[in-house]
């Protein structure tokens, strides 16, 4: 088996997953963002924000519907990661994936420093920030 082809699938996967998710809730954006943190085996945590033009907006859904899809979500990147390692490669302890309303995507990938590439409003300007100054608003 390839596991290029298998960890690309992963993250299309994840990309058709988000861009779901984002029209499934009914909002307008143009970009949206989703962050999945590995802190340690038994604790991973996910969030997303989304943008419109460059104003960065956080919303409310519906619990059920967001832990569907987050589920799903944190799963394939678990095996994401998993494949990556497994390969003799460092593990990813964040990676955010961005998805466009027209399909395009990007995943981004961090090894070391689980408190990066933040996509919360409250690390805007922050080195931490997954933003590059100036990119987004509030």
């Amino acid at each position: 088996m390839n596991t290029n082809t298998n960890k690309d699938e992963l993250v299309i996967g994840g990309a058709k997953l988000l861009r779901e998710f984002l029209s499934t809730v009914e909002i307008d954006w143009d970009e949206g963002f989703y962050r999945y943190v590995e802190y340690n085996a038994n604790h991973i945590s996910s969030q997303w924000s989304y943008r419109k033009g460059q104003i960065l907006k956080l919303s409310e859904v519906d619990e059920d519907i967001e832990d569907k899809y987050f589920d799903t979500l944190e799963g394939l990147f678990s095996k994401l990661c998993s494949d990556i390692e497994d390969e003799g490669n460092k593990r990813p302890v964040v990676i955010v994936l961005q998805v466009d309303v027209n399909g395009n995507y990007k995943v981004t990938f961090e090894n070391n420093d689980n408190k990066a590439l933040e996509i919360n409003k409250l690390c805007l300007g922050k080195g931490n920030s997954f933003f590059k100054e100036g990119e987004v608003g509030i």
